[in-house]
């Protein structure tokens, strides 16, 4: 994480850190976070279209604020049964939705750095990602390739779901790297390191 100079983001301050467990079954597949157009939220209504996502019996959620400009989109996703909560979470809400057994989903077009990233990783949770941006770099860099879409279809989610659930422990001592790489103690002294040879 330190080229990123980002580090670990709790949901509520103080939150502690979650560590990875062996994966569980899942019993949806979240997007969570504001809705903009960059986020390419577009993609859950792509999954509730596709038969073979309807046989994977996999519920799709949103949750988060939408930009007013997306109001056709939510309404789409509504009609096509994906569960839409169309506000910021409180503390409480928002501990309870990354507690549960989800795997969120980063379906960006287009991004450098997400703090919804940081978060989901700082509470142990499981997630797949587009491959744009940092997002792409810090999961290849820590072995998670798996985790990234080929492209950005649902048979693309499809596969990296059923490789995120093959990984198992291999995969979540990975995460689990990820997140101790992560703290901001880990993150800060590794860039104050890199600056080292500038001050000599």
């Amino acid at each position: 994480c330190s080229s990123d100079l980002h580090g670990l983001l709790p949901a509520v301050p103080g939150a502690p850190r979650q560590p990875y467990s062996p994966p569980v079954t899942p019993e949806s597949l979240v997007f969570w976070g504001t809705v903009k157009p960059y986020k390419g939220v577009e993609l859950l209504a792509d999954l509730a279209r596709d038969p073979a996502w309807a046989a994977a019996g996999l519920a799709l959620e949103v949750h988060g604020r939408w930009d007013t400009s997306l109001a056709p989109l939510q309404a789409e996703l509504r009609a096509l049964g994906v569960t839409v909560v169309d506000d910021y979470l409180d503390g409480p809400a928002l501990l309870a939705l990354l507690r549960r057994p989800v795997v969120f989903l980063l379906p960006y077009r287009a991004a450098t750095q997400s703090g919804a990233f940081y978060t989901l990783l700082h509470h142990g949770c499981r997630f797949l990602c587009a491959d744009t941006g940092d997002l792409g770099a810090l999961l290849r860099r820590h072995g998670l390739h798996d985790l990234l879409l080929a492209e950005r279809t649902p048979a693309a989610v499809l596969q990296a779901l059923q490789r995120l659930q093959a990984g198992g422990t291999a995969l979540a001592a990975h995460l689990q790297q990820a997140q101790d790489d992560c703290t901001w103690s880990h993150t800060l002294a590794e860039g104050a390191a890199a600056y080292e040879p500038w001050s000599a």
